[in-house]
């Protein structure tokens, strides 16, 4: 028999992947999401932290790095955006996806991050696919 933990966490699951799906249907990015219940937060807003999200156009005109943005869509720290701007020797919190980005940062506000913390990968993946003039 399964336990009441097993099944509460299934439930819970199973609510996420509906509330994930109408998020896209409706064209809302994840990592834009401030007010989440505690039981679906990824991870806990850490005291003293600065968090932003990246949001803006998905279209024929978007850099590969926005593009990446994009679809990592997880919210960043400033010390993990600093980590890309130096990688990539410009201030990405400044300039975004280069000159004339039609991008943008938006400082996270909630106190729950509904993304997972993005990986040392996805973060690689930004700074390879740099900045496009």
């Amino acid at each position: 028999m399964c336990e009441t933990k097993t099944i509460e966490r299934f439930k819970r699951m199973s609510f996420e992947r509906k509330l994930i799906s109408l998020l896209k249907q409706c064209g809302v990015p994840r990592s834009s999401i401030e007010e989440i219940p505690t039981q679906l937060a990824d991870r806990p807003v850490e005291k003293g932290v600065e968090y932003y999200y990246y949001i803006g156009p998905n279209d024929e005109k978007t850099r590969p790095f926005c593009k990446l943005m994009l679809k990592i869509d997880k919210v960043f720290t400033l010390e993990e955006i600093n980590k890309i701007s130096d990688e990539l020797n410009y201030p990405v919190l400044l300039y975004k996806g280069s000159y004339n980005c039609r991008h943008e940062w938006v400082r996270f506000r909630g106190k729950r991050i509904f993304t997972p913390k993005p990986t040392i990968r996805e973060i690689r993946k930004l700074i390879n696919s740099g900045i496009e003039a």
